[in-house]
């Protein structure tokens, strides 16, 4: 499986049930604070797109292995930090 997400195309609609799946803010997951839970939200946003019914039990049964990213952890990027001057 391939998690690709692309977050500009998401409706809010979409942002609100991942965080309700998550159980923490968008803002939480994209620093890095939302663990795997995050992660299976993430799967069921981007599978629910082809797929309504897709559930979080869904997103449970997939193997670690399985999962493909553009990056070694599918979590978003931490913002990076200023560097001081």
């Amino acid at each position: 499986m391939k998690l690709t997400v692309d977050m500009d195309t998401a409706t809010l609609g979409e942002i609100e049930q991942f965080e309700i799946d998550a159980g923490k803010t968008w803002e939480e997951f994209a620093d890095g604070k939302a663990g795997v839970k995050g992660t299976m939200a993430l799967i069921c946003l981007q599978e629910r797109r082809t797929n309504p019914k897709f559930t979080m039990d869904d997103a449970r049964a997939i193997k670690v292995n399985d999962i493909e990213s553009d990056a070694a952890d599918p979590t978003p990027p931490k913002r990076r930090a200023k560097a001081a001057s």
